[in-house]
């Protein structure tokens, strides 16, 4: 039996009792994905916008920008990031079953309670795209679309609950407390391949860049450059365009502050 054959049948059987339930259960919920287009990443969010619900698994598809298609396209789910226990890892790939290449996440069969706090769904890294806005959009149609359900398996999903944004969070996983000093941490994993996550720094608000150089101080890879608030700020490197080597990465805020840290990118 094909891989293909092996993957749309695990992507119908889990979501058959979903599909076979027709009425949509009044829940209400915000499910988001939040585009960094300077990373190619994607962060996928859900929340309850009432009372408590139980999500018990989850299919999403996402059309793209088109023109971001190469022979070596990949979409990809960056392990441990989800604050669910049914983390979306069941399939992830770059679909084209419905006649246009989709970016699709699966989830198991699980149990989550979504309350009003804004939760993770998971982080996605897009590989070997043609540079150009990601400009997703969720789809409700086709053999494979997005499908979310409740409590016994309902169907509860609700096109208008789902939105899409290329804006970069200023708060990016910001922390409550604010630092006494600007800083830049160690990044996380090292030696790493091909993404590593550091942490910044912000005791005010201020304009922060991260970038990456080689050892011939030739720039190679702009993580972030724009507005932070005051608190702590976690970014994710995302370096699979670059060979193996030692780089330097650095953070500047407001051409006041800089700190620099050496990392290892191994293939």
């Amino acid at each position: 039996m094909s891989a293909n054959i092996i993957r749309n049948t695990i992507l119908f059987s889990i979501f058959t009792l979903a599909l076979l339930n027709n009425l949509i259960a009044q829940t209400n919920y915000k499910m988001t994905v939040v585009e960094d287009n300077s990373s190619n990443q994607l962060s996928v969010y859900i929340e309850s916008t009432s009372s408590e619900f139980e999500l018990t698994s989850y299919q999403c598809s996402l059309g793209f920008n088109q023109d971001l298609i190469s022979s070596n396209l990949e979409f990809t789910y960056i392990e441990g990031s989800s604050e669910l226990v049914n983390e979306p890892n069941l399939y992830v790939g770059v679909d084209d079953v419905d006649g246009q290449k989709e970016f699709t996440f699966v989830s198991y069969v699980g149990n989550d309670i979504i309350s009003n706090e804004k939760t993770l769904v998971g982080k996605f890294i897009i590989d070997g795209a043609n540079s150009g806005l990601i400009n997703t959009a969720w789809d409700f149609d086709g053999t494979i679309s997005t499908i979310v359900t409740g409590e016994d398996f309902a169907n509860i999903t609700n096109a208008s609950n789902h939105s899409s944004t290329d804006e970069i969070e200023n708060d990016q996983l910001a922390d409550d407390s604010v630092p006494s000093s600007y800083g830049l941490s160690q990044n996380y994993p090292n030696p790493f391949n091909p993404t590593t996550n550091v942490k910044v720094e912000m005791k005010a608000e201020g304009n922060a860049s991260v970038k990456v150089y080689n050892l011939i101080g030739e720039e190679v890879l702009n993580v972030f450059e724009g507005d932070l608030l005051a608190g702590v700020h976690e970014m994710n490197i995302n370096a699979s365009n670059l060979p193996s080597g030692v780089y330097i990465y650095q953070l500047n805020v407001d051409n006041k502050y800089t700190d620099i840290k050496k990392m290892s990118l191994i293939k």
